[in-house]
């Protein structure tokens, strides 16, 4: 089965932009609200990149269906999934509980230097415990995910991904039952569904659309063609010039005028997959999301994506309290913290990396045993 290394970077560099948006702009907006400012573009949209990792879902999950047709994989992949994302979760909440027990924990403080007490202010505002940071981990943040109650509130995505998850597992073993030449139009007419009443669950069906139609050839047949090039040119123009359009709400104004036939989401969770479809047709932007950097960004994104709300009300915030304690929290300076907490982020993604490889490799190898002596 051919690697598809875009995939992988792809997600990377959107892990690493929802680090800007949470280090940057949901940290310090109360001190400067022009980081709201839609000059800044895809640079701080953090929702933005989670719809992006939501269609990159569905494509990989069913990268393997479509490419070999087999429905006894997808077994194997969407069990192993539910372990891929319980192992991390369980040690970036078993990490929260351990800073709250020990007081290490600063985010309460900090947050009301930054003027931030909505957001950073809100974290762990319950009395944690032990079994509460199990039940947590293993069921609510599947299930029952509140903000309120949450060892990371980061984790809200987590309930959509093992959804979503489930569903695409269940479209391959239905497609599976189905006449091949009737798979494109189940997909489409599943995408546009969901798409049409806002639902984030259209974005699995994106990606699923998008891996299927690459396992048919489509993107390197418009990889060949002579202007190639045209799908970068439009790619640098929508996310860098509509961008700031988008992001200044536009599609809100003119809902009840122009678009109201839609709901609002919509017309982001099309904004989402647009993207994702110009960066696979064209050549350039595939070889761009397949460097050595890239690839490596996206082998660490989950780490990435869940370790930094453990920097945030750790490092980060002890970082505002002493800045401000000693009347340094003020111009260039606070970039330091910023900056400081996304370099820390990412080395504790990398050392962590390590040690999920070699237990998630054990869970692989104990699942796959598991379920060829079930099917034999």
């Amino acid at each position: 089965m051919e690697r598809n290394f875009e995939i992988d970077g792809i997600r990377g560099w959107a892990a690493l932009l929802v680090l800007t948006f949470h280090f940057f702009k949901e940290t310090f907006t109360g001190l400067f609200p022009e980081l709201h400012h839609p000059g800044f573009g895809i640079l701080f949209d953090g929702r933005l990149m989670v719809f992006l990792f939501f269609i990159l879902s569905g494509d990989a999950l069913s990268n393997s269906f479509f490419t070999n047709d087999s429905s006894i994989k997808m077994h194997r992949i969407v069990i192993a999934r539910y372990f891929r994302l319980t192992f991390p979760i369980l040690i970036t909440c078993f990490l929260a509980y351990i800073c709250v027990k020990f007081g290490l924990t600063y985010n309460h403080q900090a947050s009301v230097i930054v003027h931030s007490e909505h957001w950073l202010g809100s974290f762990l505002n319950f009395p944690v415990s032990f079994m509460g940071f199990l039940r947590f981990s293993l069921e609510e943040v599947y299930m029952n995910h509140n903000g309120t109650s949450s060892y990371n509130p980061f984790l809200w995505t987590m309930s959509i991904e093992i959804l979503g998850s489930i569903i695409i597992f269940l479209n391959c073993f239905v497609l599976e039952k189905i006449r091949k030449q009737y798979w494109l139009w189940i997909l489409i007419l599943q995408t546009f569904f969901f798409f049409y009443f806002g639902e984030v669950l259209s974005l699995f069906f994106c990606g699923m659309l998008l891996g299927y139609i690459r396992s048919q050839g489509f993107f390197k047949r418009i990889g060949n063609l002579k202007y190639n090039n045209l799908f970068l040119l439009f790619f640098v123009v929508l996310v860098f010039i509509i961008m700031p359009f988008y992001q200044d709400n536009i599609f809100w104004k003119y809902e009840t005028i122009t678009f109201h036939i839609f709901y609002p989401t919509s017309f982001l969770f099309g904004y989402a997959g647009l993207i994702i479809f110009l960066i696979y047709c064209s050549n350039s932007l595939k070889k761009i999301f397949s460097t050595r950097i890239s690839i490596l960004l996206g082998e660490i994104s989950f780490p990435i994506y869940i370790l930094q709300f453990n920097v945030l009300i750790t490092l980060t915030s002890w970082m505002i309290i002493k800045f401000n304690e000693q009347q340094i929290l003020n111009g260039w300076m606070y970039l330091i913290i910023p900056i400081t907490s996304m370099v820390c982020t990412i080395f504790l993604a990398l050392v962590f990396k390590v040690v999920e490889k070699k237990v998630l490799s054990k869970i692989n190898q104990f699942i796959k045993n598991k379920l060829l002596i079930h099917s034999n």
